[in-house]
């Protein structure tokens, strides 16, 4: 019932495939600039990050994508209460020095 009310809260009316709702749905996603993927252990869309991370790599897009273990959606607002959270923060600076390695 939470992510039903998320949902059409961050849609608000809007269609769910539709490509600026998420943009997996988009007709291509080649020539997207690298991206980073952040997906962690307790979150409801986790599986949808790791696919639109698969789908761009399938596109020809570079990814770096992260998993993180024990993480809830939302741990990076909340840093003190999660372990490895420093190692998170070090790969997402890694990605924006250098996006396509």
């Amino acid at each position: 019932d939470d992510c039903r009310l998320v949902a059409r809260t961050y849609l608000a009316g809007a269609d769910p495939k539709q490509p600026d709702a998420s943009p997996i749905h988009a007709a291509s996603l080649a020539g997207l600039p690298p991206a980073f993927v952040l997906t962690v252990e307790h979150d409801a869309l986790r599986d949808e990050g790791r696919a639109y991370a698969d789908a761009l790599r399938a596109a020809g897009v570079p990814v770096t994508d992260m998993d993180v273990p024990g993480h809830v959606h939302g741990s990076l607002s909340i840093p003190a209460l999660y372990d490895g959270i420093d190692d998170v923060y070090a790969a997402m600076c890694r990605f924006l020095a250098n996006p396509t390695s």
